[in-house]
């Protein structure tokens, strides 16, 4: 599972505009001015995967 020493290591390669925390999952905000795209990506530190917890990752154009 992520830990916050994770996230913090995924933020700091990926340098996002935006970083926040949401109920259960921290949110990354990716925006590239030369290629006019923003990409939002969300990592899930602890989720149910079937029965049992475990990590996830979700990306998704904003």
């Amino acid at each position: 599972m992520f830990t916050e020493a994770d996230i913090e290591t995924i933020s700091s390669c990926l340098q996002p505009i935006e970083k926040g925390f949401e109920t259960d999952h921290y949110r990354l905000k990716l925006v590239s001015d030369q290629d006019r795209r923003v990409l939002v990506v969300e990592l899930y530190p602890e989720t149910r995967l079937g029965r049992n917890l475990g990590s996830t990752l979700r990306q998704r154009d904003a």
